[in-house]
């Protein structure tokens, strides 16, 4: 989209609850389930970046300094929620309040380089032998050392110091669905 033309993160969301609402039926059929989630993936990396957290890893932080690329990482793994959705829709399906607020926690974004970005998405499978969690999505990026930076007071990267995070945003029920997952 061009400058003065932003997405509008609502707009697809009511789009992707529209496609949850229309596919319900079929959720027994398992080509259909990942039709759905797949969407669901694809529309929050699609909207936009609605919802940056303001964190960014060490090394992501360094090749920002250097004007090197980073990447956005999704730090709930949105094609997880929309599994989760799909597996809890009897809380979603007549409560659309309910839903806007998980599609946009699932757009949650941190700053991380190529490769980290590539390493955090190893640790959700979803492939012929289902979906797969290998570490809770609140342990992530410790268990992958990456040690994350946040702006404080500052709008200027250089200014970046440790993140003190008491408690990593997740959404609403997403740590405990995935201890189904964990392996």
């Amino acid at each position: 989209m061009g400058r003065g033309n932003p997405r509008t993160w609502q707009k697809w969301c009511k789009k992707t609850y529209k496609v949850y609402c229309g596919m319900s039926d079929d959720w027994d059929d398992p080509e259909s389930v990942l039709i759905t989630v797949r969407d669901f993936y694809t529309t929050i990396h699609d909207c936009g970046n609605p919802n940056p957290s303001g964190y960014i890893s060490y090394n992501a932080l360094q090749d920002k300094l250097e004007k090197r690329k980073t990447v956005l990482d999704h730090c709930n793994s949105p094609q997880f929620i929309g599994r989760m959705i799909i597996d809890s829709w009897e809380l979603y399906k007549d409560d659309y309040p309910r839903f806007e607020k998980v599609f946009f926690d699932a757009c949650l974004t941190i700053l991380v380089t190529a490769e980290e970005n590539k390493q955090l998405s190893l640790l959700t499978k979803n492939d012929k032998y289902g979906f797969r969690v290998e570490v809770p999505t609140d342990k992530k990026y410790e268990h992958l050392n990456i040690e994350l930076f946040e702006r404080v007071g500052s709008s200027r990267w250089s200014d970046a110091i440790p993140a003190d995070i008491d408690e990593f945003p997740t959404t609403e029920g997403l740590l405990e669905y995935e201890k189904k997952y964990l392996v």
